[in-house]
């Protein structure tokens, strides 16, 4: 059960990865980090967004859940906090708080627009940008770098933007979904 639960937080861990990092990859003419800054930067610390997903890695499956608060803002930067929580059967664990400084300046990768799509969340209809990409993510404790695919729906009316995320990297398939936000005032 512990390797179950340990594997799932790796999950989890490179989902997480994957979202900050593929937000900050370039989509549009302004810089990646320009436009993950920029969408928290709109709202006041304390905001945050909370995505759920069910992940399955093999014939295992898993709920986890992962909340993104904004806790401060720079010039061209924006502190993130993310904690992640997963259930697996009986079993529930929280993990340890992530904090990411991102900042404007950052734009790697390979990630592309690809369209406009409507979707209902957490009871609202949001009109949302489509990203598409790929990357290359390595385990923080080690182990062997992991190539995924992802899609990403970003809605400027949400804190930090992130309101969907679909990941798939060899049998490991994961779909976030937003169930609740926060927009402090």
């Amino acid at each position: 059960m512990r390797l179950i639960q340990t594997r799932q937080f790796r999950l989890t861990g490179m989902a997480l990865a994957i979202v900050l990092i593929g937000l900050t990859r370039s989509v549009s003419a302004e810089t990646n980090g320009e436009k993950v800054v920029r969408l928290w930067q709109k709202f006041k610390v304390g905001s945050s967004v909370t995505l759920a997903a069910t992940i399955t890695a093999g014939q295992f499956s898993a709920q986890t859940e992962m909340t993104n608060t904004l806790k401060e803002i720079g010039a061209d930067t924006v502190t993130i906090e993310t904690v992640a929580s997963s259930a697996f059967g009986p079993n529930k664990r929280s993990g340890k708080p992530v904090t990411k400084v991102i900042s404007s300046k950052t734009n790697e990768g390979n990630w592309k627009e690809t369209g406009k799509e409507t979707l209902e969340l957490a009871g609202k209809k949001l009109a949302c940008t489509v990203i598409d990409g790929a990357t290359t993510t390595t385990p923080a404790r080690g182990g062997a770098a992991t190539d995924a695919t992802s899609r990403i729906w970003v809605c400027d009316e949400i804190p930090g933007g992130i309101v969907q995320i679909q990941v798939h990297s060899g049998a490991n398939d994961m779909l976030f979904k937003l169930v609740s936000f926060e927009i402090a005032k």
